[in-house]
């Protein structure tokens, strides 16, 4: 029992830091960015004018360093040792090193579906804001309604 603590001290302790590395999420969000930049170029050509500028306004604001921190306690908040120790061990695999690859065309393509499908149900989505004012508008009327009642019968 007293051998326990020097032979856990020999294992390589699995932090976050380890497994956002093996990850190789400071590269994935590189990808993400550029991802959003061509994306943003793609929809306005004139963008390409300030390039440079919104690249490097994308890496201050969600760039690796701006963001890591907030990202380990994310993992930390959803993620045991043990979990993180397994999935280091998964990014590790060739099936696991394929997925860090190809997650950001991933997202970048859930996003841009994402945002197709919203630009087309514009016309739904105004809809359904004329009619959460219309009865808005209703529930209120009723509520004063009701006031005017309560006052007039004092």
């Amino acid at each position: 029992l007293l051998l326990i603590p020097f032979l856990l001290a020999g294992k390589p302790k699995h932090t976050t830091e380890q497994l956002l590395k093996t990850m190789e999420l400071d590269k994935n969000m590189a990808k993400t960015i550029e991802a959003i930049v061509s994306q943003q170029l793609s929809r306005n050509p004139k963008m390409k004018l300030i390039e440079k500028e919104y690249k490097d306004l994308m890496n201050k604001l969600i760039g690796w360093k701006a963001i890591k921190k907030d990202i380990i306690k994310i993992y930390e908040k959803f993620y045991n040792p043990d979990e993180m120790r397994e999935l280091t061990d998964f990014y590790q695999t060739p099936v696991g090193k394929k997925t860090v690859n190809i997650m950001p065309q991933i997202s970048a393509e859930t996003m841009m579906l994402t945002q197709s499908v919203l630009q087309k149900s514009k016309d739904e989505q105004i809809k359904l804001m004329k009619l959460l004012e219309k009865r808005v508008n209703e529930a209120v009327k009723e509520k004063n309604a009701k006031e005017d009642k309560k006052k007039a019968t004092k």
